[in-house]
């Protein structure tokens, strides 16, 4: 006669495998997750580049190659006058950039210098969904020879923090459309090494910095956030 007798899991063993899979689980969604917003972070700034880049071309059929534009005017007035036009607008002037959220450096910090992020700086929206932030007043980041602005490339939404969300690009006369790295003496812009980009400057892409020159590292590496990408 044979054994009815059938063959199940434990209490125990039923246990100890949803226990496996919650920590598999608790590893790994995490780590999609933050793969899918870098992704779409990355998606974004490319088309902030692309924009910027293809508003400089056409502007420049009009006006002349950027070293022949009018570095003299403020920050609005020159984004205004060569990229405004062919660039798709959502709105313009939305408001200040101190008055709508608070926004932060890599490190943490809440940001309370940088002269496009004043209570008096302008937010235009875009109809890409990126924000532009344009700063009415002149400071190291802008020389004679460039103009540079903010762009936030996922609108309001958190965590508002430069080389996170928050990315800047420059007009510069020589060279066209350049993310934020560093100036010469001169006041023109110059191309950082690797290492230059990620440490050893106020500006560098680390979590101890501000993190301006997050873009540049980005761009570097073929437009990826590597492992070392301080996320």
């Amino acid at each position: 006669m044979k054994n009815n007798i059938k063959k199940a899991f434990t209490l125990a063993e039923v246990l100890i495998t949803l226990v496996i899979i919650g920590v598999v689980a608790a590893i790994t969604v995490p780590t999609i997750h933050n793969n899918s917003i870098q992704k779409q972070t990355i998606t974004q700034l490319r088309k902030v580049h692309s924009e910027l880049a293809q508003a400089v071309t056409m502007s420049s059929i009009k006006y002349g190659y950027p070293d022949t534009w009018d570095y003299e005017l403020n920050h609005y007035n020159f984004f205004k006058k060569y990229l405004f036009p062919y660039i798709q607008i959502s709105q313009e002037k939305v408001g200040n950039v101190k008055k709508l959220t608070k926004y932060y450096e890599l490190s943490g910090r809440e940001e309370k210098s940088l002269y496009v992020m004043q209570t008096n700086s302008q937010v235009v929206n875009l109809a890409s969904g990126n924000q532009v932030f344009i700063g009415e007043i002149s400071g190291i980041i802008n020389t004679p020879n460039r103009r540079c602005y903010m762009f936030d490339v996922n609108g309001y939404r958190k965590p508002n923090k430069i080389g996170r969300d928050l990315y800047m690009f420059c007009i510069d006369s020589k060279r066209g459309v350049l993310p934020f790295s560093a100036e010469n003496n001169e006041g023109q812009s110059i191309t950082l090494t690797r290492e230059q980009l990620k440490k050893g400057n106020t500006w560098s892409c680390n979590k101890n910095s501000v993190g301006l020159f997050c873009a540049a590292l980005i761009m570097m590496d073929g437009w990826q956030m590597k492992d070392d990408y301080p996320w």
